[in-house]
């Protein structure tokens, strides 16, 4: 598995799914409606990422395998009163590439990334019914900073 940098063309395909994935998590979250959060979705990525690929300190990445793209993988650093993090905004294996050890080997990847920018942590956002996913996480080490019933922020020291 290798991580390809995206071309801008490949994020604006992508952009759609990053928006509607985040709007759902926002309804959720601040019990919206759909149509409020997919405005706030918008709102919100576009402040996150307004130059797309573009954008200073955004990494997104495709994940591919035997030649194939077998998913996307999109992180940026976030201040933290302890120090700068690295964020991953999404991680998305393509349905019929799961389980394959594909996700494992791309967040590995950005940990050796990030860590050779002089970033010691590393943050994430889980649903709480995405039980395949957080399995991974735990089994590479992260660890549940806050929670609540829909999801959790996970986190893992690297070096």
């Amino acid at each position: 598995m290798i991580l390809v940098q995206m071309s801008q063309e490949q994020y604006i395909d992508l952009k759609e799914d990053l928006i509607s994935v985040f709007a759902v998590a926002l309804r959720e979250a601040h019990n919206l409606s759909h149509e409020e959060a997919l405005e706030k979705a918008e709102k919100e990525h576009h402040a996150i990422l307004p130059e797309g690929t573009r954008t200073k300190d955004h990494y997104l990445y495709l994940l591919k395998s035997g030649g194939s793209k077998v998913g996307y993988i999109w992180y940026g650093p976030i201040e933290r009163p302890y120090g700068v993090t690295a964020f991953i905004y999404y991680l998305k294996v393509d349905e019929g590439f799961r389980r394959k050890g594909l996700g494992k080997a791309a967040l590995l990847e950005i940990e050796k990334e990030a860590a050779n920018s002089n970033i010691n942590q590393i943050e994430l956002f889980v649903f709480s019914d995405n039980f395949p996913a957080i399995e991974l996480y735990k089994s590479l080490g992260y660890r549940e900073l806050r929670s609540n019933d829909r999801g959790a922020v996970l986190s893992k020291a690297i070096s």
